[in-house]
């Protein structure tokens, strides 16, 4: 994984018939969650969480559409660039963050962006950093883990670009801890 994540290349080579190759159950690759267990998450902590930011299109596509628990709901913003601070009743480390693509327009997906944590919401620190970032499919939910977790009482996700839209949209925010 590392070295494919790093750059390197992987051959597959396909076979004229179909073969056996993978199908036991030793085949599979581990896992967090063993074979027939069910994930144990976290509650995902923006939901129903006060969020704030850069503009909405109220008022059907809202910031409070981001921690709805509901990818049929979207928020949208009349600008390619944009920001949305959510805001939990305490300070809490998450190690996995969640961005689910909108319906709508692949252009207005978000492309690159920061994840920001704050006590104060005046100071903040970088936490994750994402760029050239595609969605292949609409209402697809992306997962991104952060390498060192610290509990912040504001979390801001604060794009920097998007699919070239004059619109910036996203269905929906999770902050979970996988532990």
């Amino acid at each position: 994984h590392a070295e494919v994540a790093a750059g390197g290349r992987l051959d597959l080579a396909m076979a004229a018939a179909p073969t056996a190759w993978g199908e036991d159950a030793a085949a599979m690759p581990s896992a967090v969650t063993p074979a027939g267990a069910q994930p144990r998450y976290r509650a995902d902590l923006a939901r129903g969480a006060s969020v704030q930011g850069s503009g909405e299109n109220a008022p059907d596509e809202t910031l409070a559409n981001l921690v709805d628990a509901d990818s049929g709901t979207k928020w949208l913003t009349f600008a390619p660039r944009g920001h949305f601070d959510v805001t939990l009743p305490r300070p809490t480390a998450i190690d996995t963050y969640t961005l689910t693509s909108a319906n709508d327009y692949p252009e207005r997906d978000p492309r690159a962006w920061r994840l920001l944590g704050s006590d104060d919401g005046r100071d903040w620190h970088v936490l994750d950093a994402q760029d050239g970032i595609a969605w292949g499919n609409r209402l697809e939910t992306k997962v991104f883990y952060l390498k060192a977790p610290a509990a912040y009482a504001r979390y801001r996700v604060d794009v920097s670009a998007n699919g070239g839209a004059e619109e910036l949209q996203l269905a929906e925010v999770e902050l979970r801890q996988l532990h």
